[in-house]
């Protein structure tokens, strides 16, 4: 984990580059003064909101059966079978 660089400071680049929930993650283990760093060396734009998860209690199946979701695999198949591109 390379939290900090060489000088002792915070390694935001690295911290940004991280995956949303590896991003809260560690994020969770900041000491105050490290929050304080993070907020006050990035892009104003940014700073207007945290990253926050969204979770939902569907899945795509549920959305497929609305009519608003595809299932990408089975549409390339059925496309590959009416072109003949199998």
């Amino acid at each position: 984990m390379a939290l900090l660089k060489e000088d002792g400071s915070l390694d935001i680049e690295w911290l940004d580059s991280l995956p949303l929930e590896e991003h809260l993650r560690v994020f969770g283990k900041l000491t105050r003064e490290q929050i304080n760093e993070y907020w006050s060396k990035i892009p104003l734009n940014e700073s207007k909101y945290q990253k926050r998860c969204v979770y939902v209690d569907y899945t795509l199946e549920d959305e497929i059966e609305r009519g608003t979701a595809v299932d990408a695999v089975v549409f390339m198949n059925e496309q590959r079978e009416k072109y003949g591109t199998k």
